[in-house]
């Protein structure tokens, strides 16, 4: 069902880049830190031991590894612009190709049937279903499309901070009484009049703590989203696979005319919005 005309859903994919520049994925993705995803999953990478060692203490790991993997052979064109990759995968024009099993850049099990592109600049892997859906909301079955993703990428490690302690109330001294009356003079100096004995106490700053921030292991990670158009409104959003908005609606760039055409005939994604 509409599959093949869903080449042009790539066109929905070429919005990923600004809208989720977010990510969260080349330790920058708009920094929706990205939150920027709750159920992130860190999962070891897939590649010789030798490659491993070698890398081990190279200050880019990822960036080495790329180095060290085998050179892809030429593609094969296709007609229409079309062309297999070396892995006899077929690709279309815009660099998305339909995945076969196997692993990606990154290491991690490709989806199967899904189109995919490597951002090998960003050291990063977009995969989108090729059938979108319909998500029906408040009485419109057909308003709202649905595009579902998968991104891979490689986490780069960071540092952990120490937590400490900060006075929120300083430390206080309190004396009685607090000879607060009249001054005198006494040998040419005005000085305050005191009577009587004083009694001072000191009170202890109250202290908070501010927890520290855990070092990231670096490797590789993955992340599911969904990304929604409204074919009314020409507005897009993405939502995280806890089917929470991520950020806000936005204008979508680009044509939804052919996008959002007989979208009543799509499946139905069960989605909150």
């Amino acid at each position: 069902m509409l599959i093949e005309a869903l080449s042009i859903i790539p066109v929905i994919a070429g919005l990923n880049a600004e809208i989720w520049s977010n990510r969260a994925f080349s330790g920058e993705p708009d920094q929706m830190s990205f939150p920027l995803f709750n159920s992130t999953t860190l999962i070891a990478q897939d590649i010789s031991d030798d490659v491993h060692m070698r890398c081990l203490s190279a200050k880019d790991y990822s960036g080495c590894i790329q180095s060290n993997q085998p050179k892809p052979a030429e593609s094969l064109k296709l007609k229409d612009g079309e062309y297999q990759n070396s892995e006899g995968e077929k690709c279309l024009s815009n660099g998305f190709c339909i995945a076969k099993p196997g692993l990606d850049q990154l290491g991690l099990p490709k989806h199967v049937g899904w189109r995919y592109k490597s951002i090998r600049n960003k050291n990063e892997v977009h995969y989108y279903f090729p059938e979108p859906f319909r998500v029906p909301h408040r009485g419109q079955s057909d308003r709202y499309i649905a595009q579902k993703e998968f991104w891979h990428w490689y986490q780069q490690p960071t540092v952990g901070t120490p937590g400490y302690y900060r006075d929120i109330t300083p430390a206080k001294t309190t004396c009685t009484p607090d000879y607060t009356g009249g001054f005198k003079w006494v040998d040419g100096k005005l000085k305050q009049e005191k009577s009587g004995g004083q009694t001072c106490t000191t009170t202890n700053p109250v202290k908070q703590f501010v927890p520290g921030t855990p070092a990231t292991p670096g490797g590789p990670r993955k992340r599911a989203s969904t990304l929604v158009i409204d074919c009314k409104d020409k507005t897009t959003a993405r939502y995280d696979d806890n089917g929470k908005v991520i950020g806000k609606w936005k204008k979508y760039i680009g044509n939804t005319s052919i996008l959002c055409k007989n979208r009543s005939d799509f499946n139905v994604l069960n989605l909150s919005l």
